[in-house]
């Protein structure tokens, strides 16, 4: 539970971001700068979102949502994704701060 919501706050803030930035080529420069979360089951979004492939990113956050509802997925697989997407939502939190004090 705490993966998913976890996952619905990041695809909020990268709407956010979206909206915020404006510009798809803006979106792009900024996602660029993400850093990859790690190995883990959150891999795939992560490069996709990385390169701004946002269907990629929400076919790959709907892939994550079912396979946290999936019982066979172990406690350790189910960590690794929340640490995962908690590093995500802090490098975005991040930048957006940084594009909020620049915009000040």
């Amino acid at each position: 539970e705490q993966a998913v919501t976890k996952l619905n706050d990041l695809a909020k803030k990268v709407a956010e971001r979206q909206e915020r930035l404006g510009g798809q080529e803006q979106i792009r420069q900024q996602l660029n700068n993400l850093k990859q979360p790690g190995d883990g089951p959150a891999q795939s979004m992560a490069s996709a979102m990385k390169n701004a492939d946002f269907e990629k990113a929400a076919d790959e956050i709907n892939k994550l949502a079912d396979k946290l509802n999936d019982p066979k997925m172990s406690d350790e697989d189910k960590q690794k994704l929340a640490d995962q997407l908690q590093k995500m939502k802090d490098q975005l939190d991040k930048q957006a701060a940084a594009h909020q004090a620049a915009q000040d």
